[in-house]
């Protein structure tokens, strides 16, 4: 019974330090994307908001109108680009996303789903022509393993142009 109590402790023990040890790489990993990103504004003389949920972003043109409601369906333009201005992914001339504003946050990309809220947490600041950046950090973006196959690396902070039409 000793014996199996000292397991059970030890067991308990490294589970404790494992959990741990991950809390803090996610930890520093999002300490890194914050410095990175501050450094981004400042060299390039940005004024930028700090949302709670980690991203930054600016709005450009407020727009007009009425507010624009989840339920409001709106066409709308996207370019997303890494830190040091190479373009992953955008909308075209010819192909304008439509859809409801409660539903910007989901884009697939080759073939893959991913939910990208502090696109639709933006979009809903802007009015109809309005226009706003932001800058998502890795870990609310693609995380640590980046998107090979569209050359997103780990870890890669990510500039969102946005524009409503």
């Amino acid at each position: 019974m000793k014996n199996f109590a000292k397991i059970s402790f030890l067991l308990v023990l490294l589970a404790a330090v494992l959990f741990t040890a991950c809390e803090k790489h996610n930890r520093s990993s999002e300490v890194l994307d914050d410095a990175t990103i501050q450094t981004y504004i400042r060299q390039n003389n940005l004024t930028m908001i700090k949302d709670v949920t980690g991203y930054y972003y600016n709005i450009i043109t407020p727009g007009t109108g009425t507010e624009i409601k989840n339920s409001d369906s709106i066409f709308y333009s996207y370019t997303f680009k890494t830190l040091s201005g190479r373009v992953l992914n955008q909308t075209s001339n010819i192909s304008i996303p439509g859809t409801f504003l409660g539903y910007t946050d989901g884009f697939v990309i080759n073939g893959t789903a991913y939910t990208l809220s502090s696109v639709r947490e933006v979009l809903s600041k802007l009015k109809r022509g309005g226009k706003a950046t932001v800058i998502i950090p890795s870990n609310l973006a693609f995380g640590r393993n980046g998107i090979p196959a569209l050359d997103i690396e780990s870890n890669e902070n990510i500039l969102v142009e946005l524009g409503i039409y």
